[in-house]
């Protein structure tokens, strides 16, 4: 189950998300601006484990935010069969290449039927867009829409339960956890941030062994910063400059082997590359 929040202190806009699944490691990419049918796109930054093309989040150069959850399946309406179709996670990278706020992302999303890849077994999701100008949007495919623009203290979340279904959203343990955690422990930085995911993480609902948020990203929209954590390694977490790290585009390969205390990043472009990759105990 992954939790998805944003939250204003004073003048900021904060994000916090962990990404909760079974497949280990991932890639964070930052691209450039590029020349696509006849437009330049903007400079924007992506984590994703499917591919550059499926991100499950991602912030752009105008400091908006895109990130998805996953919720149970449910039949589209047909209403939504006349509109040509993108991939789930594909809308979220096509989002931040165009939209320079959470208003212009709702309005590209719309326009689209969404393909959740359900033959190749990933979940239907809904969509939670937020920029620096304090504003959210959390959007379900055919279902609803909910927008904020976000008052100093206020916050805003979702975890893998529809937001709109309130009883469905109640029962879950997640979402009372979170909303306790987000009302107690106001966040005003990064750290603070990714110390609420900590609490809420997935070691705390399923206390296995090997099984946790695959990563947690603290994201700062208004100073264009992010903090990202690998497999909930929260004393060791990896800080960007997000305006600065567009200036380099390069991919970034990542993972953290709990069991053995092994961490290795590659600043490669192109496919998975073992031999190139530099390793650390």
């Amino acid at each position: 189950m992954c939790s998805l929040f944003a939250i204003r202190s004073n003048d900021k806009m904060l994000i916090g998300k962990n990404k909760d699944h079974v497949q280990n490691g991932g890639s964070i990419h930052f691209v450039n601006n590029e020349y696509r049918y006849g437009l330049q796109t903007i400079p924007h930054f992506t984590l994703e484990q499917l591919g550059i093309d499926r991100p499950y989040d991602g912030v752009n150069q105008h400091g908006l935010y895109a990130g998805v959850t996953a919720i149970p399946e449910k039949k589209v309406g047909d209403s939504a069969q006349r509109h040509p179709v993108i991939s789930s996670f594909g809308l979220i990278k096509y989002v931040l290449e165009r939209a320079v706020d959470a208003k212009q992302a709702l309005a590209i999303a719309e326009k689209f039927r969404i393909d959740y890849l359900k033959n190749y077994d990933y979940p239907r999701v809904q969509f939670f867009f937020a920029d620096k100008h304090y504003n959210v949007i959390i959007y379900e495919e055919d279902t609803a829409v909910n927008s904020f623009c976000l008052k100093n203290g206020e916050y805003q979340y979702i975890t893998n339960n529809p937001y709109y279904d309130k009883t469905s959203r109640n029962e879950c343990p997640r979402v009372t956890v979170l909303e306790e955690v987000l009302k107690a422990n106001p966040a005003k930085s990064l750290e603070d941030v990714l110390s609420l995911l900590s609490k809420v993480n997935l070691a705390k609902f399923e206390p296995l062994p090997g099984v946790c948020s695959i990563y947690s990203v603290g994201c700062d929209l208004t100073n264009m910063e992010i903090n990202l954590v690998i497999e909930e390694d929260y004393s060791n977490p990896f800080p960007y400059n997000i305006t600065k790290e567009l200036k380099n585009p390069r991919h970034e390969h990542f993972s953290l082997l709990r069991s053995q205390k092994f961490r290795f990043f590659s600043n490669h472009f192109g496919s998975w590359d073992n031999e190139s990759v530099q390793t650390t105990a």
